[in-house]
């Protein structure tokens, strides 16, 4: 659910305007949890503070529905900066539904709180936001796509560091998918970090087998 709210955050030109992007140039700067201790402000960070769910209304059935609340922190060295972005996030979410490209339905999200607060330890200011949030549970729908796909089967994370400039090889049917794990450049084509992976024909030789959604 956290991974959903990043990226709504991420997608909104407005909050995208106000953090900027991260060192390596990748993608924004709104983590889930905790910044990763390199990164310069002003980030922002989002975590799942607590969660109600809906109880089912049958013994066979799966709860579908939950009621998290959601805090967002927006970091920066200058006040006016934490408070613009608590603005920018605000305006992105604020009493509306979404349907994220990765799958997760919220049918709506309200502010609950909003405050300013100042970490010593860091010397950073940070504008402190919680949300309500109806949130329809579609994991398993999505887990369903991806073992259709092979995910579950063949994928997993791919981390490039393991294995160099080389792509994922050897018998993969079409369709087999991965999460890459670290940027990486191969030839004229970048690869950015968390990228969806997938393999467009059957045992894939060369980058242009493959296709690639962050």
């Amino acid at each position: 659910m956290t991974s959903g709210f990043t990226e709504i955050l991420k997608d909104n030109t407005g909050v995208q305007a106000v953090v900027g992007l991260n060192g390596e140039g990748t993608k924004y700067k709104v983590f889930p949890v905790i910044a990763p201790q390199s990164e310069n402000p002003p980030y922002i960070t989002v975590f799942q503070s607590q969660n109600d769910a809906l109880p089912s209304l049958t013994k066979k059935e799966e709860s579908q529905l939950d009621y998290p609340v959601v805090t967002v922190n927006c970091w920066a060295k200058n006040f006016r900066t934490a408070e613009l972005m608590g603005e920018a996030v605000r305006a992105a979410v604020d009493n509306q539904g979404f349907d994220t490209d990765a799958g997760y339905l919220f049918n709506r999200v309200w502010m609950i709180d909003d405050r300013d607060g100042y970490d010593q330890d860091r010397k950073m200011h940070v504008h402190i936001q919680t949300f309500g949030v109806e949130y329809k549970r579609t994991a398993g729908a999505i887990y369903e796509i991806l073992q259709a796909r092979n995910f579950v089967g063949w994928g997993g994370v791919w981390v490039w560091a393991d294995h160099g400039n080389a792509l994922p090889s050897g018998n993969i049917p079409a369709g087999t998918m991965w999460i890459t794990e670290g940027p990486v450049t191969i030839g004229s084509t970048f690869i950015a970090d968390d990228s969806l992976m997938t393999a467009k024909v059957e045992n894939p030789a060369s980058i242009s087998d493959f296709s690639f959604n962050q």
